[in-house]
């Protein structure tokens, strides 16, 4: 089983918003969890952790000329969202209860 992620639907989604020129681009990169158990909250926290760095990287609009403000809330946005996905795409219930704080579930998945 090829068990990695390709992050790249949020990131193209705020590209579009960003700037006519650049409305077409989409930006990804690869996230492998073949190393990981997600049904163990460690790894799972392991692979949060791994989404969010590679959220930040397709996410980094420095080589937009955007204002400082303009980009960082851009840049927020698309990590949100690119995050979100993600996770959804993913669907490992250990990592899904993590991220949205349902610490129930995850100390059951500890326990296992």
């Amino acid at each position: 089983m090829h068990r990695s992620l390709l992050i790249a639907l949020a990131a193209a989604a705020a590209l579009a918003f960003a700037a006519p020129a650049s409305a077409h681009e989409t930006r990804s990169t690869t996230v492998s969890y073949a190393d990981l158990n997600l049904a163990s909250a460690t790894d799972a926290a392991t692979m949060l952790t791994r989404i969010r760095a590679s959220a930040s990287q397709v996410c980094n609009f420095s080589d937009m000329g955007l204002g400082a403000f303009d980009r960082m809330v851009m840049e927020r946005d698309c990590r949100r969202e690119t995050v979100a996905h993600t996770i959804a795409q993913l669907d490992s219930p250990v990592v899904t209860a993590l991220y949205t704080g349902h610490h129930d579930y995850v100390q059951t998945a500890w326990l296992r």
